[in-house]
């Protein structure tokens, strides 16, 4: 025996309210049409698409979940599109903007003529910087977030730029600035390169300082 349309409609009605706040990946999902025979019938069946809709929501639910667990376990969330590593060591169109703030001015000035033309006008490296060349040298790495320089402390970032590459790898072609550059340039190119970084690498580098100035005797 077939549905009466005024109870069609209604059913129809109940199946929409009901399923409204799914996703649109279950709730445009075609599910086999109930048997025609009883309204009872269909209200049954009814329940067990519902259910079945209920169970994969709590199954997308939980992989969500997990995927967070999963982030968490590897050391931290999961990086939103927009901080993933851009091209590095590609030529910018636009000019670099000169910085307001006057604490970190001097700096950029220091930085463009001396370090932009290896590390890049805006600290983005050279291509390829984490591949060996032939020598054994490595590229100029980005000074942005997607480089390591955050990972070192004030410390060892000035004895760098003082002494060259070198007293960190043999085959470095980083030369030293002590010659060429005061004390005070140094300490602001350094001030320059963390406007580079995120909050995060910032707080990380200025503990790693933090413990670097208490263990020096």
């Amino acid at each position: 025996m077939g549905l009466p349309a005024g109870d069609g409609l209604i059913l129809d009605a109940i199946v929409a309210e009901l399923t409204k706040s799914l996703p649109d990946e279950i709730r445009t999902q075609r599910l086999p049409p109930p048997p025609a025979t009883s309204l009872g019938s269909l209200v049954v069946s009814l329940r067990a698409a519902l259910s079945a809709m209920s169970l994969a929501t709590s199954a997308l639910s939980a992989m969500f979940l997990a995927t967070g667990a999963l982030s968490a376990c590897s050391g931290g969330p999961l990086v939103p599109e927009s901080n993933l590593e851009p091209e590095v060591g590609l030529p910018s169109t636009e000019s670099v903007p000169t910085p307001v703030d006057p604490k970190v001015r001097d700096g950029f000035a220091v930085y463009q003529a001396h370090c932009a033309a290896c590390h890049g006008p805006r600290g983005e490296g050279e291509p390829d910087w984490k591949i060996p060349l032939d020598d054994g040298s490595l590229a100029a790495p980005p000074h942005s977030s997607f480089g390591h320089t955050w990972h070192h402390s004030d410390q060892e970032l000035l004895r760098i730029i003082r002494e060259g590459g070198i007293i960190y790898m043999p085959q470095s072609k980083m030369p030293g600035f002590a010659g060429a550059l005061s004390d005070d340039e140094m300490r602001q190119v350094l001030d320059y390169v963390k406007t580079m970084w995120g909050p995060e690498e910032r707080s990380y580098q200025a503990e790693r300082s933090l413990d670097a100035d208490m263990v020096q005797p």
